[in-house]
């Protein structure tokens, strides 16, 4: 079963892939296919139908060393499956470009993340450097990573707490979101330093709006004396 969300990685039934593959000017995306590495689900473009459960819109962004382009396909449903592979921290941390600093505060991260039992996803440069194994980390690549988090569960607030305070420690910026119920995601630094009533950016698989923080983090609202 396929659950369509942002970050989701895809894999691509073989034959469909190659087939796709070899109208592709590039070397890598054949070699991407042989090796069944996925591909990410992205936001339809402008110019593309409405998302469906029929077709799928993916992303292919190339390594540095290949332009750094990002590459687009629409494949049918019934030629993908979910990418299962876990990356965290064994693969991440095994990648090309995996300095002795990154790899402290990765360490640093990870014991974050299992003493509020959350489970980080990688994204970005550091996603696709452990799914590959090729270059995509370079000298001035942040840690990029997700958070999904279940308010009801988690004290939102002491998790922001605590990655903030792990931030300002780590040797390499940390980017990345929380990712809410209903595939809704902020992103963290902005999360910890909004008012409950403040307007916060909040992404989807479909667009961007703004909500009120508490909408996110299932805060009470204040009524009116």
């Amino acid at each position: 079963m396929i659950t369509l969300r942002r970050h989701a990685l895809l894999v691509v039934e073989p034959q469909v892939w190659l087939a796709i593959a070899a109208a592709q000017p590039e070397t890598l995306v054949r070699h991407w296919a042989k090796r069944g590495w996925p591909l990410i689900v992205r936001r339809p473009y402008a110019s593309e139908p409405e998302l469906t459960d029929r077709v799928v819109p993916l992303g292919l962004p190339l390594p540095p060393n290949e332009g750094k382009r990002r590459l687009s396909f629409r494949v049918p449903m019934e030629a993908l499956s979910p990418f299962t592979a876990s990356v965290w921290p064994q693969a991440v941390t095994a990648q090309p470009g995996m300095t002795a600093a990154r790899l402290a505060d990765i360490k640093r991260l990870d014991a974050l993340a299992q003493r509020h039992n959350v489970t980080p996803e990688p994204t970005g440069s550091l996603l696709w450097g452990a799914v590959t194994g090729l270059p995509y980390l370079s000298p001035s690549s942040d840690l990029d990573l997700l958070w999904r988090v279940d308010p009801t569960r988690l004290d939102i607030r002491a998790f922001l707490a605590d990655l903030e305070q792990a931030a300002a420690t780590l040797h390499t910026p940390l980017d990345g979101d929380l990712i809410f119920s209903g595939d809704r995601a902020g992103q963290w630094r902005e999360l910890v330093s909004a008012s409950p009533g403040d307007e916060v950016l909040v992404k989807s698989l479909t667009g961007l709006s703004l909500s009120p923080a508490r909408t996110l983090l299932a805060l009470p609202q204040v009524r009116a004396a």
